[in-house]
């Protein structure tokens, strides 16, 4: 059987169309690692009452250097130190980012000490797609009531 030129053409433009209308997105792809929230850049940690009180500003940029889209929640992790033991982090707390917040700062108070210990803390942003940012600086206290220490390093 034999198809008229005119159906074989008009086949063939419903096709080309169809190939050339895409998924509606206006950019190219972005590889994950490079859509990812760029690290934690300011933190800072004290002391006040029985807590180790962090504070830390959201990354304003992926890890390509594009400006960041919306993100849906910090993770704070801590360990123990101990000393001659490699560093084994548990996340502690999700701190939710508010939908279309323009909240710069966020805050963490960490409540469950043991006094005379040193806790080392680390604050990763993840955006709405799941994908988490590098690792940030880290935070180091040596928990000791009024006279704790801070490093941040």
């Amino acid at each position: 059987m034999r198809f008229p030129t005119t159906v074989v053409s008009f086949m063939l433009l419903l096709l080309a169309g169809g190939l050339s209308v895409g998924c509606g997105k206006k950019s190219a792809p972005v590889a994950p690692e490079l859509s990812a929230p760029g690290p934690i850049k300011t933190i800072q940690a004290k002391v006040q009452e029985g807590t180790i009180l962090l504070e830390w500003n959201r990354p304003t940029v992926n890890a390509s250097g594009e400006s960041l889209g919306d993100l849906k929640e910090f993770h704070v992790f801590r360990t123990p130190v101990v000393k001659g033991e490699e560093p084994k982090y548990t996340k502690v707390a999700s701190v939710d980012v508010p939908a279309d917040s323009q909240v710069t700062q966020f805050r963490y108070a960490d409540k469950d000490l043991g006094g005379g210990k040193a806790y080392e803390y680390q604050v990763i942003a993840v955006s709405m797609d799941g994908i988490t940012s590098a690792d940030a600086k880290t935070v180091r206290v040596n928990y000791k009531g009024s006279n704790s220490t801070v490093e941040i390093y």
